[in-house]
């Protein structure tokens, strides 16, 4: 088994390393691998506790804007990072330019106030990619998916209290959820039917799941971890999943079992959790009647309106549908929905959408259609352009993996990089959510690796 930190990059440097190099190396292992692992084990937490009214403050992204400062002058360069520093800064000039001729023609001060909110989301998520590619080549595949599992149990074991709560009606259970929610997620949801555990709301919980946590039970079962604790972690992670009463949950589980049928390595595995886990959702539904996967599905077959599938679909195709109706084609910047909300939506559905967001704030919901409708299609084309990058360095360190657990483990940040980029285009609309940038970083990481070893990978015992 590697051990911690710089071991598999390292492993073939040679054996007179100066005084300067060893004492650099080691202040890296001192200072990357317990801020990766801290990086890591955050992520669940969606919400920062604050005295000011914000919604979502992922605590990832803030301790990664607040240490980025210690790592600046010591980033290896890649393809990915070049291509992610043009869109970074494409995109910033742009806001800037787009805001001074926005405040010239007259809009009020909290145009100003949107910019600097956005650009503030943009450099954390941006961090949150630095931090986690430097700090990730510092840690193993094993340590990267225990501080993720460690991270979990938390937020998980949140979700198996609140099952008791609202399937065994057991009121000590609702105590405990509620007041744990309302130190973490004082503005979030809260309810006895729906689980949302650390998150603001059971959808974005729900996602982080399938996202994060099925991708990393993938891992798991390739390397053949302990079988007892990968079936005991499968069945919380399942649980805890299906009591989100999710659409978007269940959309992106239906995008998981997908590309893995699609796309392999292990066809079989993919079929058997989708089986399982369909049947757990099943029983739920038919346990639970009242739950909102049901209502939603009945208001649609019926063609009822729904708000919350109004706002997600057109968060993402509504821009686009304003192409060639607005200057939507050329971006309004960062922030700019708020000025220009009717110029980026259809004028049937600005009211619905409108209704569920902050009366003075209004966004949309999906990155896609916030990135095309704020940047403009360059500025998407940049975005997907970091997107291709991530796929290329993925093919390169692959082809240079030759111990089985690094494929393994490759090919699950594959998975969980693919479903970030479905959610992007489905929910989680702010730039300063940490998902994408974990897998797009994780890839990076293991390319740059790829690039120092013979034969990469570790073997895990």
């Amino acid at each position: 088994m590697a051990s911690a930190g710089n071991m598999e990059i390292d492993s073939h440097t040679p054996m007179i390393v100066s005084d300067n190099t060893r004492g650099s190396l080691f202040r890296r292992e001192v200072f990357y691998v317990p801020l990766g692992a801290l990086l890591l084990m955050t992520l669940q937490f969606q919400t920062t506790p604050a005295p000011f009214e914000v919604q979502i403050i992922p605590l990832t992204s803030l301790l990664a804007l607040a240490f980025l400062p210690f790592i600046m002058f010591d980033i290896r360069r890649s393809p990915l990072l070049l291509v992610m520093g043009v869109f970074v800064g494409y995109v910033l000039i742009h806001s800037l330019v787009l805001l001074v001729i926005d405040l010239a023609a007259g809009e009020p001060a909290l145009r100003f106030f949107s910019w600097l909110r956005q650009c503030a989301a943009l450099i954390a998520g941006f961090s949150v990619f630095l931090l986690l590619r430097e700090t990730t080549q510092h840690l193993t595949d094993r340590q990267i998916t225990r501080y993720i599992v460690w991270g979990s149990l938390p937020a998980l074991l949140l979700a198996i209290v609140n099952i008791l709560w609202g399937g065994l009606n057991q009121q000590w259970a609702g105590a405990v959820v509620t007041g744990v929610r309302s130190f973490v997620a004082p503005l979030g949801y809260t309810a006895p039917l729906r689980a949302s555990g650390f998150s603001q709301e059971p959808a974005t919980f729900a996602a982080v799941i399938v996202i994060v946590l099925f991708p990393v039970l993938f891992y798991m079962y390739e390397v053949q971890y302990r079988m007892w604790k990968t079936i005991l972690y499968f069945g919380v992670v399942v649980l805890a999943f299906v009591w989100t009463f999710s659409v978007v949950g269940v959309a992106l589980f239906a995008a998981l079992v997908a590309v893995g049928i699609l796309f392999g390595p292990r066809r079989k595995f993919f079929r058997r959790i989708g089986l399982a886990s369909l049947a757990v959702l099943v029983a739920g539904l038919f346990l639970i009647p009242s739950n909102q996967i049901l209502r939603h599905g009945r208001s649609i077959v019926l063609g009822q309106s729904n708000v919350s599938f109004i706002d997600r679909y057109y968060g993402l195709i509504g821009p686009f549908l304003m192409s060639f109706q607005t200057y939507t084609v050329f971006g309004y910047g960062l922030g700019g929905t708020v000025s220009h909300f009717e110029d980026v939506l259809p004028k049937e559905v600005q009211a619905a959408v409108a209704s569920v967001k902050w009366k003075e704030l209004p966004n949309l919901s999906t990155l896609i259609g916030r990135i095309y409708a704020e940047t403009g299609a360059l500025g998407l084309a940049f975005f997907l352009g970091a997107l291709g990058m991530t796929f290329w360095e993925f093919r390169r360190a692959m082809n240079r993996a030759r111990e089985p657990n690094r494929v393994a483990f490759l090919f699950a940040a594959r998975l969980g990089f693919i479903l970030a980029c479905v959610a992007s285009a489905m929910t989680l609309g702010s730039f300063h959510m940490p998902y994408l940038w974990l897998w797009m970083a994780i890839v990076d990481a293991r390319y740059l690796q790829s690039l120092n070893e013979d034969v990469p990978g570790e073997t895990l015992s």
